[in-house]
């Protein structure tokens, strides 16, 4: 793979058309009498409808994928954002979870420090604010994370793990898009029976 468009084709077959395969299978179509081809909840690709900006006219900055509920653009629970390995590779995410990124011992980040680690952070929260969605996940097509909105100001990440360990990913990734469909309308309980506060460590 030699291009961006090429590492998301590759994560579209590898992971937004298996996730939508089950999402069919586990949720009915709410869609009327639409053709059997269309179902919802399914994944696809953002749009300046979905922001929470009215008239935005840019994609700058706009996750890859989303998980939407329905054929409305804003209702959607989870994003997916793919960069590349060579741009963004392994050790930008792994980066994370190192004293150079966040305070030794509290785990906060400093918005105004530099780095492709801190960029790659700032460009996730964003999407998550900006997306109005408390799940996601993000691959550079070789490694991916999950990471959920646990509070205001909080943000808890998984560990990294390689993309292509399927079994494990896969059913990491199918877990993040039920409990954020099952989330829906902004109850907590989901997010900290599966993130409980009390295991929220820092690991600087």
């Amino acid at each position: 793979m030699t291009s961006e468009p090429a590492v998301q084709d590759e994560v579209h077959v590898q992971i937004i058309e298996l996730l939508n395969l089950v999402l069919e299978s586990r949720y009915e179509s709410n869609v009327g009498q639409a053709p059997q081809t269309l179902f919802y909840p399914q994944w696809g690709r953002s749009c300046p409808k979905a922001h929470r900006t009215p008239g935005v006219k840019t994609n700058a900055g706009f996750p890859d994928f989303l998980l939407y509920m329905g054929s409305q653009p804003k209702r959607h629970t989870a994003i997916i954002e793919v960069k590349t390995w060579w741009g963004y590779p392994n050790n930008v995410f792994t980066n994370i979870f190192s004293s150079t990124v966040a305070v030794r011992g509290s785990g906060a980040f400093t918005w105004t420090q530099e780095g492709s680690t801190a960029k790659l952070l700032r460009q996730l929260w964003g999407q998550l604010y900006f997306f109005e969605t408390t799940w996601g996940a993000c691959t550079n097509g070789r490694v991916i994370m999950i990471f959920v909105k646990t509070g205001r100001n909080e943000l808890s990440l998984s560990e990294i793990h390689d993309l292509h360990d399927n079994p494990l990913v896969h059913k990491a990734l199918i877990g993040m898009c039920f409990a954020s469909l099952d989330q829906r309308g902004g109850s907590q309980y989901i997010t900290d029976s599966l993130c409980p506060p009390q295991n929220r460590e820092s690991l600087w």
